[in-house]
């Protein structure tokens, strides 16, 4: 919905800076229109035309949809993520020294199943730094966020002529607001080519795990075993997700 809306807002932008559909469509451009169906005090808001005023309601949707992800991702996807992610560390770290108490390292077997388990452990660990890491981009990127937001009220008031007035701080605060929106869209950008790339890295290692399970399927998945877990060794993070996700189990294998 917010790309949608989005999408619109800088069309209708577009219209109005090219001044477009002037001929065809005059009444987009002529304040009387507006006034038939609502009048606006004079005398800087009453030149608020049609197609201003759909701009307006875009920005102030912007304004309010922004401000909200921008405080979620701070709080719900950042700060409080981190909290339950510290307590899930807790708990692994005190199962892994509970089980590790509680092992017998005599034969063959149990040292096969502490690399077995090393494996597995280090795909939860790795997981969960995942996580970690993701919830301190979130609380960054919340803060880029929210500031965007936030600035969208200055440009919903210029749609309606209300800077004109000197209201609100007037046409510096609305460029200050620009310039608050323009630095806080560079690490967001950033953040869209680091993304583009992991995907792009991402698809290349699915791949290559594909290639090796359609060779290896009337076989075993990794190479044959050699008492040391090199049958388990090509498990991580983003192989685990691709099986789970994708409903993949043994009988598949």
């Amino acid at each position: 919905m917010d790309a949608i809306v989005q999408l619109i807002r800088n069309a209708m932008c577009c219209v109005k800076d090219l001044n477009l559909f002037a001929e065809s469509l005059p009444n987009l451009y002529d304040p009387e229109y507006t006034s038939k169906f609502y009048t606006f005090p004079t005398p800087f808001m009453s030149k608020t035309t049609p197609l201003e005023f759909l701009i307006c309601i875009s920005q102030l949707y912007a304004c309010i949809s922004c401000t909200i992800s921008g405080y979620n991702l701070i709080f719900g996807g950042g700060i409080l993520k981190l909290k339950r992610l510290t307590r899930v560390s807790d708990l692994v770290h005190k199962k892994r020294l509970d089980k590790a108490g509680s092992k017998k390292k005599d034969d063959d077997k149990d040292d096969k199943a502490d690399k077995d388990d090393a494996i597995v452990n280090q795909v939860v660990a790795t997981s969960v730094m995942k996580e970690a890491n993701g919830a301190l981009r979130n609380v960054f990127v919340g803060i880029c966020v929210l500031p965007i937001g936030m600035s969208f009220f200055w440009l919903f008031c210029n749609s309606l002529h209300i800077t004109e007035a000197g209201w609100v701080g007037g046409l510096p605060a609305l460029i200050h607001a620009l310039t608050v929106m323009e630095i806080a869209l560079v690490p967001l950008l950033y953040f869209m080519l680091k993304d583009a790339s992991s995907a792009l890295k991402k698809a290349v290692d699915i791949h290559a795990m594909a290639e090796k399970i359609s060779r290896k399927k009337k076989k075993d998945v990794a190479p044959s075993g050699d008492g040391c877990g090199r049958e388990l060794s090509w498990i991580n993070l983003d192989s685990y997700s691709l099986i789970v996700d994708s409903g993949l189990s043994s009988k598949h294998l």
